[in-house]
């Protein structure tokens, strides 16, 4: 069974677009097991009908878009802000140390906790492909954070609960006993 690797390829210089060579790229997919469906697009316009983005596995994105007089993390705090948690590569003619800069001053690195090192799209993974259906499921089970730093798990617990309330179809009111309910539980595994 093969299955599909959907790439969204976001890029202003619509010169760069038609000289990239996607054979090359397409037989990488394809030797890894996935039937690769690449999506090229030329401006913002473009970009944005695709939204809610969930139909792609990675976005490809230039970082200067300079015709646009914008850069790529602005279209990516827009999808940020939409609760998607697509994988990202920024590629630019600038300095890796520029590109993190932006990263970190938008907050795009997707951390939830940058200390337990978990990421947002660890807790939609397992919401949707490991059915964790508690913050306890994916705090305690999944990540282990719990075991490893109970404060910490607990300051994170709202935005874990954020985020599959988000993958479940809860409301606050979930949100609310489920963080509740984790901080009973994790006084149990705080030491004074």
């Amino acid at each position: 069974m093969r299955i599909s690797y959907s790439i969204l390829w976001f890029d202003d210089d619509q010169d760069y677009l038609d000289s990239l060579d996607l054979e090359e790229l397409n037989e990488a997919i394809t030797s890894w097991g996935f039937v690769p469906q690449i999506t090229l697009v030329s401006n913002p316009d473009e970009f944005m009908q695709h939204a809610p983005f969930k139909a792609f596995d990675l976005v490809a994105m230039d970082y200067n878009l300079e015709e646009f007089g914008e850069h790529g993390q602005t279209f990516i705090k827009q999808i940020r802000n939409h609760d998607v948690y697509t994988e990202v590569v920024f590629y630019s003619a600038n300095k890796v140390s520029d590109l993190w800069k932006a990263i970190e001053t938008e907050k795009l690195e997707g951390f939830v906790s940058k200390s337990l090192k978990i990421i947002e799209a660890q807790v939609v993974w397992a919401t949707r492909y490991e059915m964790a259906k508690t913050v306890e499921d994916v705090l305690a089970r999944r990540t282990r954070s719990l075991f490893l730093n109970a404060k910490e798990s607990v300051t994170i617990a709202p935005r874990v609960a954020s985020l599959m309330a988000n993958e479940l179809g809860h409301d606050k009111t979930w949100e609310t006993a489920q963080v509740a309910e984790f901080k009973e539980i994790a006084k149990n595994y705080i030491l004074n």
